[in-house]
């Protein structure tokens, strides 16, 4: 072997600092999109509730039409809460957790309450919910009017 292909395989591969440096570029490039990431899902699994609350909301509207009453059937069964699709798909019931209380004839409140990953991420919002009146309402440090 002579000295011209001994020479042609030495500067054909990386050096151990171009390595390093394509690392860290990569780091430093995740370190700011992953934030960005999470924050993204998280508003869209926000939305999603939202959208399910609207869904929610009119059912209780229907059941009202039928029963005269929010609360209970005509014949006196109480309200149960259906697991509409909404709240089933997309991994949603891993994520918040649809329920309805302050039940008279004329009253509800629909809520989702965050659970699991989506709790411990979006302190922003928090738990939202809307009544009988349209009234949106969110736990979360930012308020209904930034979270509706």
């Amino acid at each position: 072997m002579n000295q011209k292909y001994a020479f042609h395989y030495v500067t054909c591969g990386f050096t151990l600092i171009e390595l390093i440096i394509v690392v860290a570029i990569i780091s430093i490039i995740a370190t700011f999109s992953y934030p960005s990431y999470t924050s993204y899902v998280v508003k869209t699994y926000r939305s999603t509730a939202k959208d399910c609350l609207a869904e929610y909301t009119q059912f209780m509207e229907r059941f009202y039409t039928i029963n005269f009453a929010y609360h209970q059937k005509i014949a006196g069964n109480a309200l149960v809460l259906p697991n509409l699709d909404c709240a089933t798909q997309g991994n949603m019931q891993q994520r918040y957790l649809f329920t309805a209380d302050t039940l008279s004839r004329s009253t509800f409140r629909v809520v989702a309450t965050p659970i699991g990953i989506q709790a411990k991420q979006d302190t922003l919002c928090g738990t939202l919910s809307i009544d009988q009146t349209g009234l949106n309402t969110a736990s979360g440090t930012e308020g209904s009017k930034e979270c509706w």
